[in-house]
C-alpha cells in the first residue's frame, strides 16, 4: 500500500541506517582483515630477521670462544714456550724457529701478527716488524693481563700507524714457577673475518645489514662498517641528532625486535641483541619499505576492493530506492482507484446496515448517517451533516429519565471505546423516546491519530421486552419456592400488570374437566377496581373471559354498548378493553390470563407477551401446586417409615447407604450420622463389601430379594434380621429400599424346638445322665447365645 509522508521519511531513514550499517561493517571487515594481514606479515618478517640475527650472533660468539681457546692454548704449549724462554733471556738464536712456528699459526688469515712483550711493555719479538697497538693502552692492557692472569681482549681499536680497526687477544706467558714473565699479543684484522660475516646476508636484500655497536657512556660507538658509506664521526653526529633513533634503545639496554629510524633516517625493522661473552651489541635491520613491499600491494588491493564493495553497495541501495519509488507511484495510482471503489462500497454498506450508524470527525461533527439512523433519530442525513452530535443523537437514562453523557464525546475525550449500553432512551427529533442499544469506537489513522468516532445503535424494544420476560419468569419461580400459592399468584398478576402497563390484570385456573374457577388472583392500578375482589371479577365479569375458555383462543374484549346499564360499581362498567389469553393443555383450557384497559390500546406485540406470560403463570402455578403436594407426600412418607417397628434402609445402586428410619437408630444404638458413615459394610456382619455390591447390582425392578443376615449393634451385639429389598424411584433416582425385621425371638424359638428334639433323641440312645447333660448344655448354650452355661 502507498506510504504516507511520515512513513516515507521513516523508510528513507531506515534505508540510510541500513546503508551506513553495511558500510561500517564493510569498512570494519576490511580494517580487521588489513590489520590481521599486517600483524601476520610483521610477525613473519620479524621472525625472519630474528632468525638471521640469531644465526650471526651465534657465529660471533663461537668465533670469540674459538679465538680465546686458541690464544690460551698457544700461549701455554711447550712446543712454543721452548723458544719463548730463550728469547726472554736474550738468546736471539731462536728467532727464526719461533717465527716459523708462529707463521704456521697465522696461516689462513687467522691472525695478522703475533708479538711478544715483556711485562714492562717492551717489544721482545714480533713476527712482522709492523705492529699496530692501541694508542696509550698497550702498557695498560699488559698490566691488566698480569693482574688478572687470564686472556684479555682489546677489541676494535684504531691502529695508531694506519688508522684501521684492529683487535688484540693478550695472553700471559708464565715461567715454570708460575710467574708471568711476558705477554703474547695476537693481533687480528676484523675485515678478514668479522666484517664479512656481518655484511653477508642469507638471501638477496637491498637494505638488509648487520653491524656492531657498543654503548659508551651516553653515546653509541660504531664497531663495524655500515652498508651506507658513513664513517664513525658522521655516525656519531647522526646518532646525537636523532631522538627516535634505535640507539636510544641500545643505550637503554633494550633487546628484541623494534621498529624505528636508522642512521640514514629510514624506518626500519631491527633486531637488537647482545653477543654473549662480549660487550658488543649487534643490530640487524631491514628497511620497512623493502620488508612490506608485497604487503603494500595487498594494502592497495584491500583499499580498492573495499571502495568497490562500498560503491556497489550504494549503487544497489540507490537502485532499490528508485525501484521502490517507481513501484509506489504505480501502487498509488492503483490505490486511488481502489479508494474510490472502496468509498462507494463503504457508502453502500453503510446505507444497507440494519443498525443505525453515525460517523463524526474528531470535533464531534456529523459526517455521515445511514437510513436506519435517520429512521431512529428522525433526522435526515443532509440536515444532520455538520451538526454537533449532541443535536442529532441525544440520550437519557431509562430509569432516571435524566440526560446521559454523549458516547461520542466520551470517546473523543478519553480516546477509548465506549462500552455497550442497554439502558438508554434515544430522544428523537420530534421529542419522543425510543429504547436503544448503542456502542461507539474511535477511528484511528495509520499512526494512531484520532480521525473521528463511529457510533452504532439499534432499536432495543423487542430485545428489552424479552429480557424483562425472562426476569419476570425468574422472579416468579423464586417466589414459588418460598411463598404460598396465593402469594405467588398475587405477585404474578402484579408483575404482569406492570409489564403490560395495563390498569388491571387477572389470572384464573379451572378445576380439571370443568370451567369452574378453583384459583384466582387479580391486581389493579385503578381506584375503581380496588373495591372489587378477584371473586367478583370471576363471577360478575365472566363474559370477559368465557369466550376465551370456550374457543381456546385469545380474545379481545371490548366494552359493549349496553355497558351503561350496569351499576357504576360493576366491573363491566369499568372495563373498556381486555386482552384474554388461554392456557391450553391437552386441548383443554386450564387457565386464562387477562390484562385490562391499556393506555393507547393493545398492540400485536402485546398478544405475544401476554401469551408467554400466561404460559409462565401456568408453569409457576402448576409447579407450585405439585411442589406443595410433593412436600405433603414426603412428610407423610417420612412419618410412616419413622413409625414403623421394622428398620428401613434406603440404598443406591452401588450399595451406598442414603437414609434410614428411627427404628435403625433404636435397634442398633447409633446416631444417624454414625450409621451413614459406617454404611452397610460396617453394619452387616454376614456379608463382605463385594457381596453387598453384587446384590445391589443384581437387583431388578420386578423382583424382591429376601435374605437373612446379622446387623452389628454399637455395643457389639449381633442382631439377626430378615431383609426384604425392592428397587424403587426415590426423587427420580433408582434406589433400593430394604425392610429388615428383627427375628431374634424367632431364632430363639427355633433353638428351643431343636433343643427338645435333641434331648428326646439322646434320651432314647444314651445310657447315662452325664452324657445327656453335656448335650443339653451345648444345645442350650447355642440357643441362649452364651459361651458358658451351668446346668445343675
Amino acid at each position: 500500500m502507498p506510504l504516507e509522508p511520515h512513513a516515507e521519511k521513516r523508510f528513507k531513514r531506515q534505508l540510510l541506517i541500513i546503508s551506513l550499517t553495511l558500510s561500517i561493517l564493510v569498512l570494519a571487515g576490511s580494517g580487521v582483515y588489513f590489520h590481521y594481514e599486517k600483524h601476520d606479515n610483521e610477525k613473519n618478517k620479524s621472525g625472519g630477521i630474528a632468525v638471521i640475527a640469531g644465526m650471526k650472533a651465534d657465529q660471533l660468539e663461537q668465533w670469540n670462544r674459538e679465538r680465546q681457546s686458541e690464544v690460551l692454548f698457544f700461549s701455554t704449549t711447550e712446543a712454543l714456550l721452548k723458544y719463548v724462554y730463550p728469547l726472554l733471556s736474550g738468546d736471539q738464536t731462536q728467532i727464526l724457529s719461533i717465527r716459523k712456528a708462529l707463521l704456521h699459526i697465522m696461516t689462513g688469515g687467522r691472525y695478522e701478527n703475533i708479538s711478544l712483550m715483556d711485562t714492562k711493555g717492551q717489544l721482545v719479538f714480533s713476527v712482522y716488524p709492523f705492529l699496530c697497538h692501541p694508542e696509550g693502552h698497550l702498557l695498560e692492557d699488559i698490566k691488566t693481563v698480569v693482574q688478572r692472569d687470564t686472556v684479555y681482549l682489546r677489541d676494535f681499536y684504531t691502529c695508531a700507524k694506519n688508522g684501521e680497526m684492529r683487535t688484540n687477544f693478550l695472553a700471559p706467558i708464565k715461567h715454570p714457577d708460575g710467574t708471568i714473565v711476558a705477554v703474547m699479543v695476537f693481533q687480528l684484522n676484523p675485515q678478514q673475518y668479522l666484517y664479512p660475516l656481518l655484511i653477508s646476508w642469507p638471501q638477496p636484500t637491498e637494505t638488509g645489514e648487520s653491524f656492531l655497536v657498543r654503548p659508551r657512556g651516553n653515546q653509541v660507538e660504531l664497531l663495524s662498517p655500515l652498508r651506507e658509506k658513513v664513517d664513525s664521526v658522521v655516525f656519531k653526529k647522526i646518532v646525537d641528532g636523532q631522538s627516535d633513533w634505535l640507539g636510544r634503545k641500545i643505550l637503554n639496554g633494550e633487546e628484541g625486535i623494534f621498529k624505528g629510524i636508522d642512521y640514514w633516517n629510514k624506518e626500519v625493522l631491527a633486531d637488537i641483541r647482545r653477543v654473549k661473552g662480549t660487550n658488543w651489541i649487534m643490530v640487524t635491520k631491514v628497511d620497512t619499505d623493502e620488508l612490506f613491499r608485497q604487503f603494500y600491494k595487498l594494502e592497495a588491493f584491500i583499499l580498492l576492493s573495499t571502495a568497490f564493495v562500498l560503491l556497489l553497495l550504494w549503487i544497489s541501495i540507490a537502485w532499490i530506492y528508485k525501484n521502490r519509488q517507481q513501484r509506489m507511484v504505480k501502487e498509488l495510482q492503483l490505490k486511488n482507484l481502489d479508494l474510490k471503489r472502496l468509498q462507494e462500497e463503504s457508502a453502500a454498506t453503510l446505507y444497507s446496515i440494519a443498525d443505525g450508524v453515525i460517523t463524526t470527525d474528531n470535533k464531534g461533527m456529523v459526517l455521515r448517517m445511514n437510513t436506519a439512523a435517520e429512521k431512529l433519530t428522525g433526522w435526515q442525513e443532509k440536515e444532520a451533516i455538520g451538526l454537533p452530535i449532541e443535536t442529532v443523537f441525544s440520550i437519557i437514562n431509562e430509569s432516571t429519565m435524566l440526560p446521559e453523557p454523549n458516547p461520542v464525546r466520551l470517546i473523543l475525550n478519553r480516546e477509548k471505546s465506549n462500552p455497550l449500553n442497554n439502558a438508554s432512551l434515544l430522544v428523537t427529533k420530534e421529542g419522543g423516546n425510543h429504547p436503544i442499544t448503542h456502542n461507539g469506537a474511535p477511528i484511528h489513522l495509520g499512526r494512531g491519530g484520532l480521525f473521528g468516532v463511529v457510533l452504532v445503535f439499534r432499536d432495543n424494544a423487542e430485545e428489552r421486552g424479552r429480557h424483562r420476560l425472562v426476569e419476570t419468569r425468574l422472579r416468579l419461580i423464586e417466589c414459588a419456592l418460598s411463598e404460598s400459592l396465593q402469594d405467588t399468584m398475587d405477585l404474578m398478576v402484579k408483575e404482569v400488570n406492570q409489564f403490560t402497563q395495563s390498569q388491571a390484570c387477572f389470572y384464573l385456573t379451572f378445576a380439571e374437566g370443568t370451567s369452574t374457577v378453583n384459583f384466582q388472583a387479580c391486581n389493579t392500578m385503578m381506584d375503581a377496581f380496588s373495591s372489587h375482589d378477584p371473586e367478583c371479577l370471576s363471577l360478575k365479569a365472566n363474559s370477559v373471559w368465557s369466550i376465551c375458555v370456550e374457543t381456546g383462543k385469545p380474545h379481545l374484549y371490548t366494552k359493549p354498548a349496553n355497558a351503561s346499564s350496569f351499576p357504576s360499581n360493576h366491573p363491566l362498567s369499568i372495563i373498556e378493553q381486555a386482552l384474554v389469553v388461554p392456557v391450553l393443555r391437552q386441548g383443554r383450557t386450564v387457565a386464562v390470563l387477562g390484562v385490562v384497559n391499556k393506555k393507547n390500546g393493545f398492540l400485536p406485540d402485546d398478544l405475544d407477551y401476554v401469551s408467554y406470560l400466561a404460559d409462565v403463570a401456568w408453569e409457576v402455578t402448576s409447579g407450585k401446586i405439585s411442589y406443595d403436594q410433593l412436600q405433603a407426600s414426603e412428610l407423610k412418607y417420612r412419618a410412616l417409615i419413622d413409625n414403623m417397628n421394622d428398620t428401613v434402609w434406603i440404598i443406591d445402586m452401588n450399595g451406598r447407604l442414603l437414609d434410614v428410619n428411627k427404628a435403625v437408630l433404636t435397634q442398633l444404638g447409633y446416631t444417624k450420622e454414625e450409621v451413614l458413615k459406617l454404611g452397610l459394610q460396617g453394619l452387616d456382619a454376614s456379608h463382605t463389601n463385594g457381596e453387598i455390591s453384587g446384590m445391589a447390582e443384581s437387583m431388578t425392578k420386578d423382583i424382591t430379594q429376601v435374605f437373612e443376615t446379622k446387623h452389628r449393634a454399637k455395643n457389639g451385639k449381633l442382631v439377626p434380621v430378615e431383609v426384604s429389598s425392592n428397587m424403587v424411584d426415590f426423587n427420580g433416582v433408582q434406589t433400593i429400599v430394604s425392610i429388615a425385621r428383627d427375628i431374634s425371638q424367632r431364632k430363639r424359638d427355633e433353638g428351643f424346638r431343636h433343643l427338645l428334639y435333641e434331648i428326646a433323641s439322646y434320651s432314647l440312645t444314651t445310657g447315662s445322665l452325664e452324657e445327656l447333660m453335656v448335650v443339653v448344655r451345648a444345645e442350650l448354650g447355642d440357643v441362649m447365645d452364651a459361651d458358658h452355661l451351668y446346668v445343675a
